[in-house]
């Protein structure tokens, strides 16, 4: 064969050996050196050169191959895995493509929000937001953002942001949307608006005044509306001012050193009572505590406290009120310890002359006894004597002066009844007994006594009767002994409010009551009635003046028993 033949078959075989897998062509036997013309050597050295190349790249092609499947899977875990949600729609909004955390926001598997709008999921107040979202997404190209609530299958609204681009490949455009749940978000800035509110509320309603207030220059930057009623200026007015402006100035070095003691952390708050100048001048009390808005070891440049006010200008009143009350009643002790030992002081010197008064009763009822009832007696038993040994005659004598001298005695023990304790005063009552004493003072004294009574009345306890009975009789017997007249009024007044009046009056001499001195002068019988009146809840009242006579008034409960 001609060597053109044969290098044209050679040719015709090389597509046949190019066809086969590399293993077959390694199969194949190598022609022999000599046998291959210069040009099919170097062409097939250069087929064979390139069959490496296409191995090579064929290989690298696999790796290739292989490290994208993997990146897509990584890709697919980390979309699926994302920690929010990915949305792919078409232009008009519906779902192309979506991960597993957006399904699960909406609260639906994928397959089933393929193809679906996404605006059945939004709350109908937020479809207008969306709607112009979606429009100015279209019209410009450029990012949007916009929160909005969410309506998950069988579940609550819930809040996210979107966060949403315009992608184009070929004449096609679909959005790619990034949602965040930010429904934490919310509720905390929804709790942080509701505390806001609160303290805001808190602040301007209190019934207390608050302020906050700069700690470096005392100066006022926010005030209720209570504090500025307390010291009378406008919001305005006290925004212009420092605390030391409207504090009294015995108190600014105190509350400045206690400022001082905070802002050096010395003190992390304060409470002192503190006077305060209203606009008008007056001084107002108040209760100051103040707390700082910095954490211990954390000041800021700017520090700022709370001032909290609390007006005890009303309690301050009454503690002064109550001290200068507390200084009355240990005067008034002071007072009643002195009475107390005047009184104390009376009261022995009365228990003398009881003593002294009572020896002398005692002598005169033993004088009257021996000097006429005693002498009496002897007479009598004298006249008996003369009756065993005389005759008819000197006995019917005797007879008749016995009966004189019993007589006489009789008489003498009915009147020393009659002074000591008038049975009339028991067998017919007060007025009975106040006319027996006036016809015996004016047959005795020759001294007039005339009673009044407005309306029949009579003390139910006989202890009280007696009582009034002997004290209207030493009344009576002083204007006799005293007052220089011959005559007297006695009354007995019932009153409106259940009470007894006895008022003696005379228009005598008069005096000078002294019921609270120790003398005898002044009449202990007068000191025995007020003291004895007390017992029974009554009163003694002295109307006296020298030369113009005198005015005794007793006044007593009625149906009162003794105490």
């Amino acid at each position: 064969m001609r060597p053109r033949e044969k290098l044209t078959k050679e040719l015709v075989d090389l597509p046949q050996q190019s066809q086969m897998t590399s293993k077959e062509r390694k199969t194949l036997p190598l022609p022999e050196p000599g046998s291959l013309s210069e040009e099919i050597q170097e062409l097939l050295y250069n087929l064979q050169m390139h069959e490496i190349e296409l191995e090579m790249q064929n290989e690298e092609l696999r790796w290739t191959q292989m490290e994208l499947k993997a990146v897509n899977r990584r890709y697919l875990d980390l979309y699926d895995r994302a920690p929010v949600a990915y949305f792919t729609l078409s232009e008009d909004g519906r779902i192309l493509e979506l991960n597993l955390p957006a399904s699960t926001l909406l609260g639906m598997p994928k397959s089933e929000l393929i193809k679906q709008s996404l605006t059945q999921f939004i709350s109908q107040e937020d479809l207008g937001l969306f709607f112009s979202f979606h429009k100015q997404l279209l019209e410009t190209g450029k990012q949007q953002t916009c929160e909005l609530r969410l309506k998950k299958v069988d579940g609550p609204f819930v809040w996210v942001s979107l966060i949403a681009i315009l992608k184009t490949i070929g004449d096609e455009n679909s959005i790619s949307m990034t949602l965040i749940d930010i429904s934490e978000s919310k509720r905390s800035d929804e709790a942080k608006k509701e505390s806001d509110d609160r303290f805001h509320a808190i602040f301007e309603q209190a019934a207390i005044g608050v302020a906050l207030v700069n700690s470096e220059t005392g100066q006022f930057l926010r005030i209720n509306q209570t504090f500025c009623d307390f010291v009378g200026y406008t919001v305005q007015e006290m925004l212009q001012k420092t605390f030391m402006d409207i504090t009294y100035r015995e108190d600014i070095h105190k509350h400045a050193e206690l400022i001082k003691q905070l802002n050096e952390e010395k003190k992390r708050e304060f409470s002192f009572e503190k006077r305060y100048v209203h606009k008008s001048g007056n001084i107002i009390w108040v209760n100051l505590t103040v707390s700082p808005l910095w954490e211990s070891g954390k000041k800021p440049k700017a520090p700022y406290h709370i001032a909290i006010v609390e007006d005890i200008n009303d309690r301050k009143r009454v503690e002064q009120q109550l001290k200068d009350l507390n200084e009355s009643l240990e005067q008034r002790v002071i007072d009643r310890t002195e009475e107390a030992k005047r009184l104390t002081e009376r009261l022995r010197c009365l228990a003398c002359d009881l003593v002294k008064t009572e020896q002398s009763e005692r002598k005169r009822l033993a004088t009257f006894l021996h000097d006429h009832i005693q002498q009496l007696l002897v007479s009598a038993q004298m006249q008996l004597n003369l009756i065993k040994f005389g005759n008819s005659q000197t006995i019917q004598s005797a007879i008749q002066e016995i009966d004189n001298v019993l007589r006489e005695a009789i008489t003498a023990s009915r009147s020393l009844t009659m002074e000591l304790y008038p049975p009339v005063l028991h067998q017919s009552g007060l007025m009975a007994a106040f006319s027996w004493l006036a016809e015996r003072y004016e047959k005795r004294y020759q001294f007039m006594l005339h009673i009044h009574e407005n309306k029949p009345v009579e003390p139910s306890n006989s202890e009280i009767r007696g009582f009034l009975f002997g004290a209207a009789r030493e009344l009576i017997m002083n204007s006799v002994k005293h007052s220089g007249t011959k005559e007297a009024e006695l009354s007995v007044l019932a009153t409106n409010n259940n009470s007894l009046q006895i008022i003696v009056e005379d228009k005598g001499r008069g005096f000078v009551p002294k019921l609270d001195t120790a003398s005898s002068d002044n009449g202990f019988g007068l000191f025995c009635i007020q003291q004895r009146l007390l017992s029974f809840g009554g009163t003694l009242e002295i109307e006296s003046t020298l030369g113009l006579g005198t005015k005794i008034i007793l006044t007593i409960p009625l149906f009162e028993s003794a105490k």
